[in-house]
């Protein structure tokens, strides 16, 4: 068990091939990181772009949605086909792709329009709070879009078709799944780095590979009560459309995805980028309770029971799948449920119903106040990465 002061945890012992591939790649990303984009908007009028709106999340009450303006890809049909080498010229283009910058974006969240200013990394976010009254957002999935904003610039004006997407209300209280991605759903070979970078860097989406039976595990884990679902990776954040289209191709429970903006995180900083989105969620959700799910290959034992140290009172469950040939300390796991290198159904299912057996927050007890106030609702506190209007 570890203590509330904070923690170190031992590197995974990796060959030295091993740590010079992940060496140079992680070096690659940061001069893109560095560079992608400076040869951005300036000075060029009716630039063509393309805005990618990531699924968001929320309750009633309150919601976040993220997404970012890029110029126009050209990267081709994906095939299943496709050879290591053709993959391998894409992946890279994805990774350099050159950010809009400082351009708006409107978000037509229900009959509610928000503008906001993409940032440096073409990233923008709004975040919503204090919806009241008949403004409340309907539980489940509500289909949102966003477009470039019908204004030109002193330096700039941009065109594109609008983007559409998701934004998964929950109903407040319930139960939340925050799940791994690399070697929890997805096959990566985390632990031996040279297999790993071959992998992302030579496949595209239809020919990544998922975890034998983790789809099943939860598609069944949804229908026994998990009502909202989160999948957190350090991977780059211009791999998202590939992880949206892996998990939707595969059939795992929709759910927002998050990943690491190398703009902006710290590039090795993994365990704290991790537990930051993982806290992330837990504030955006009061009174939701969560398991964890990860596995044994890197640190998502370690970051897990950090997460549950903080949080005791939101966090219900940790469940690691085992890595073939990673074998872990009892130590390690303690408190911790093991999964089988190949889930099964039914993996989940008697975790899953020791937590429903326990007392929950009911329906009025996630804001009984503003449920039953009769009066108009109040304007919605809204933030995003820059400037912001509303429009009903």
């Amino acid at each position: 068990m570890f203590s509330r002061r904070r923690f170190s945890t031992k590197p995974q012992r990796e060959s030295p091939r091993g740590l010079i591939l992940a060496t140079a790649l992680l070096a690659s990303l940061t001069v893109l990181a560095t560079n992608v984009g400076h040869a951005g908007n300036v000075g060029h009028a009716g630039r063509e772009g393309r805005i990618l709106l990531y699924d968001g999340h929320g309750t009633p009450q309150s919601f976040v949605v993220e997404g970012r303006a890029l110029e126009k890809a050209h990267s081709g049909t994906i095939a299943r086909t496709d050879s290591k080498l053709r993959n391998l010229a894409r992946n890279l283009r994805t990774l350099e792709s050159d950010e809009l910058r400082d351009v708006d974006v409107v978000v037509t969240v229900g009959d509610t329009r928000y503008t906001a200013r993409a940032n440096g990394d073409g990233l923008f976010t709004i975040h919503v709070k204090g919806l009241g009254g008949a403004a409340q957002l309907p539980v489940g999935a509500l289909a949102i879009s966003a477009r470039f904003a019908d204004v030109e610039s002193p330096h700039l004006r941009v065109t594109g078709p609008v983007a559409t997407g998701v934004l998964h209300i929950s109903s407040g209280a319930g139960l939340g799944l925050i799940s791994d991605i690399d070697d929890t759903v997805l096959v990566t070979d985390a632990t031996h780095k040279g297999r790993m970078l071959a992998r992302v860097l030579t496949s595209n989406s239809l020919q990544l590979e998922a975890v034998d039976g983790a789809a099943s595990a939860y598609q069944t884990a949804q229908r026994d009560g998990v009502t909202a679902f989160f999948y957190v990776s350090s991977s780059p954040l211009a791999f998202h459309e590939r992880l949206a289209g892996f998990l939707q191709r595969t059939g795992f429970p929709a759910g927002p995805i998050f990943l690491k903006n190398l703009g902006d995180d710290a590039l090795l900083g993994h365990n704290d980028y991790k537990i930051g989105r993982i806290e992330g969620i837990l504030a955006a959700h009061p009174q939701m309770r969560f398991v964890l799910v990860g596995d044994s290959g890197e640190h998502d034992p370690e970051i897990y029971a950090e997460v549950r140290t903080r949080h005791p009172d939101r966090i219900a469950a940790i469940a690691i799948r085992e890595v073939p040939g990673k074998v872990s300390a009892e130590s390690r796991l303690a408190g911790m449920i093991p999964l089988p290198p190949r889930y099964t159904n039914d993996d989940l299912a008697p975790l899953l119903a020791a937590i429903h057996a326990e007392p929950q927050p009911t329906q009025a007890d996630v804001d009984p106040k503003r449920a039953a106030a009769p009066k108009p609702p109040p304007a919605p506190t809204t933030t995003t990465t820059s400037s912001m209007t509303t429009t009903s």
